[in-house]
């Protein structure tokens, strides 16, 4: 996966970067030169010497790549960062570019997920009041737990719930519009929504689903994985690491949403240091 803009605060760095991921087609460096109207020689300057590029030479590198305009707007701002010498002028520029870069780590914006506006306040919190509502929806999207008839039985028996507490939230999740009834199958419907950066009941259903990691622990299946660790590493080190993790998140999504749905399972991923 290409490396992402918004974990740069110097240009020089992140083009740099592109062009020596992997699978970059050869030449590029050159083709963005003669894109530019310079040199090799001079691109390499722009590169590793003190030469910068120029605000209208760096909206041509937005569209060498076919950028949107929010990334471009944010390369534009690490240029404009890497031209300015006044300590306040600085100053100002990273506060700006903090703020955008953080904003872009919140995963509803970079993943482009549906918020939770279709959804009423009251729903929502009860939804994540408790795993098995996640797990029912989720249930529903695979066909053999989807006949009308026989939903209850097979969904109760396959998360260890009795059949009365599946049909309550069958009927919960059907009112709150998440699943509907269609030709005797259930099936979700398009009102999926994930919970911004901060939101209160973000804790609540971190916590339902690391107490059922917990609990799938005692099963010893071989095909889970689970793995905790405490490691020292150095500030850069760690940076990369949540680099890495939050790309693995995205291609997890991705197979997420093209999978064929067969298998009901729980993902959980924690990074996090002590200050």
């Amino acid at each position: 996966m290409a490396p992402s803009v918004y974990d740069f605060t110097d240009y020089k760095q992140y083009l740099k970067a592109l062009f020596n991921e992997p699978g970059v087609e050869k030449g590029s460096r050159s083709k963005l030169a003669d894109f530019l109207s310079i040199s090799s020689s001079q691109m390499s300057q722009v590169l590793n010497g003190t030469i910068h590029l120029t605000s209208d030479q760096g909206q041509k590198v937005c569209e060498f790549f076919g950028w949107e305009e929010d990334e471009s707007h944010y390369l534009q701002l690490i240029i404009l960062r890497a031209r300015t010498s006044n300590r306040l002028a600085c100053e100002a520029l990273d506060r700006q570019l903090a703020l955008i870069s953080n904003a872009k780590r919140d995963f509803q914006t970079r993943l482009k997920l549906p918020s939770i506006k279709s959804v009423e306040p009251e729903s929502v919190e009860r939804f994540y009041s408790t795993w098995f509502y996640a797990a029912i929806l989720t249930l529903l999207t695979i066909p053999d737990f989807q006949l009308g008839k026989t939903s209850v039985a097979s969904i109760s028996e396959k998360l260890g719930i009795s059949e009365l507490v599946t049909e309550q939230a069958i009927g919960f999740l059907s009112k709150a519009g998440m699943i509907a009834l269609k030709d005797g199958r259930w099936s979700a419907t398009e009102h999926y929504f994930h919970l911004k950066k901060g939101h209160p009941l973000l804790i609540q259903h971190h916590s339902n689903w690391r107490m059922e990691a917990l609990r799938s622990i005692q099963f010893n299946r071989p095909s889970d994985i689970h793995y905790s660790g405490v490691v020292s590493v150095s500030k850069e080190d760690f940076e990369n690491i949540r680099k890495l993790i939050e790309e693995s998140i995205q291609r997890f999504t991705q197979y997420f949403q093209f999978s064929r749905p067969e298998e009901l399972v729980g993902l959980c991923i924690d990074l996090f240091k002590y200050d």
